[in-house]
């Protein structure tokens, strides 16, 4: 009899679990009505399992039986907000047993990816959507969930100047200026001078100008100096003329930039696209020295981008200070710089006592020395053969070997030879070779003259 009854019964429990897991409202009320099953065993599986396949009726329906226990219910919570099904989620809400604050606020800090779940969180009003730091509205700034974090505002228990401000620097950077806006109007506790102005960073680097003014405008963004270059840098790169602008009115007055040391930097470490930004900014009051200047930096820099875009400024004076780019250009053996500034008549290839054959000497730039040794103006013996002695000192063979090729070169200069012995370079090897190559040199004019 005993089996005959388990065998009942568990069939009656099948037929629990088919009308829950179908949908089946009729079929499951008939069997609740007969009250064949076992409640203990099957209710809060039957609960969870309407509450994963969203069958709303059937949860309205089992959350009215007296077998359903407290973990059943937290258990089909969860799983109703993991499903994001508001209908169902308000179901167990507005079940007195269900309780959304159980293992520190857990919803509340699951939720934050969905503003619809997160509404009804706060209506409930016994969820802390504060809890464990902040977490929701931390997360939701993180994923660039911006509906979410507007919700979470709306509670009171927020602060959105957890983590370090980290919801503004978000905001700033996805350009989210209704956001920033009500963090900087409602929210003392948010400081947009935080880690060194960095939401004023971002959002100058990812050029939003709205945000921009508004940071400005604010009394907690201290007026800045020149030396901050991560900001004027930023809006440079962004290529936005008008945010440089912007930024240049806020600078400290009395850190103004008289030399322009931001365009110096520029030119030596920048980029292309930030020297242009820079050039076209009125603010800026360039004179033709300092882009002549800048000039000088980018080729002692090698900085091939910012020098193509400053040789086309027509303020620009390519021969400033003694023809000193081209210096830097043979030193750097950029033949392509050398070249450009040589089209130039501004350029003077022997300038500073034909430094420039001097460097390239030094530096063994054979392809700079022969394109200088090409040109009518440059003297490679000038100041008793200097650029001879560079290649000495240096140990340049192959520089040595096409020097003495040259007619002005003459390796019998007795102030050159003095030179030599008065250093005490250890380079005499060198100077033997030399002396090799000359005479080698010496007999071969014979033989051709003969």
């Amino acid at each position: 009899m005993k089996q005959s009854y388990g065998l009942c019964l568990e069939k009656h429990n099948k037929a629990f679990y088919l009308a829950c897991s179908c949908g089946s409202l009729e079929s499951l009320k008939k069997i609740i009505k007969n009250g064949n099953y076992d409640a203990i065993d099957i209710l809060d599986k039957n609960l969870i399992g309407a509450t994963m396949r969203e069958h709303l009726s059937i949860v309205k329906m089992l959350l009215t039986q007296a077998g359903i226990t407290q973990l059943g219910i937290q258990t089909g919570l969860r799983y109703a907000f993991a499903r994001k099904n508001k209908e169902i989620a308000k179901l167990y809400l507005n079940d007195g047993r269900a309780d959304p604050t159980v293992e520190e606020n857990r919803l509340a800090v699951e939720s934050f990816a969905d503003p619809n779940m997160l509404k009804l969180l706060i209506d409930d009003k016994r969820a802390d959507l504060s809890a464990q730091n902040n977490t929701a509205v931390v997360s939701s700034a993180f994923a660039n969930m911006w509906k979410s974090v507007e919700v979470l505002l709306s509670d009171p228990r927020v602060d959105p100047s957890a983590e370090g401000n980290i919801v503004l620097m978000q905001a700033s950077a996805k350009g989210k200026t209704k956001i920033v806006q009500t963090l900087l109007r409602n929210y003392p506790s948010v400081d947009p001078s935080a880690v060194n102005n960095r939401a004023l960073l971002n959002a100058v680097q990812y050029g939003h100008i709205k945000i921009v003014k508004m940071f400005l405008e604010d009394p907690r963004i201290r007026p800045f100096t020149c030396e901050e270059y991560n900001i004027l840098m930023s809006a440079a790169g962004s290529g936005n003329v008008a945010i440089l602008q912007l930024l240049l009115d806020h600078l400290d007055s009395d850190h103004k930039d008289p030399e322009n040391l931001l365009l110096l930097w520029i030119a030596a470490n920048g980029t292309g696209e930030q020297i242009k930004t820079v050039l076209l900014c009125d603010k800026m009051h360039l004179t033709d020295k300092e882009i002549s200047e800048a000039l000088i930096e980018a080729t002692e820099w090698n900085n091939q981008s910012t020098f193509d875009l400053i040789t086309q400024d027509f303020r620009v004076h390519l021969g400033v200070n003694e023809s000193q780019s081209f210096i830097n250009a043979c030193k750097n053996d950029n033949m392509d710089m050398a070249i450009q500034l040589l089209r130039s008549r501004e350029i003077d290839a022997a300038a500073q006592e034909n430094k420039a054959i001097k460097v390239a000497c030094a530096n063994d730039h054979i392809g700079i020395i022969e394109l200088l040794l090409s040109l009518p103006s440059v003297d490679p013996g000038a100041n008793h053969q200097t650029a001879l002695f560079k290649t000495i000192k240096h140990g340049r063979i192959e520089a040595m070997k096409i020097l003495l090729r040259h007619p002005l070169v003459n390796s019998n200069d007795l102030h050159f030879k003095r030179r030599i012995i008065d250093r005490h370079y250890d380079q005499t090897h060198i100077f033997h070779q030399m002396e090799e190559i000359c005479n080698a040199n010496k007999n071969k004019r014979k033989r051709n003259e003969d």
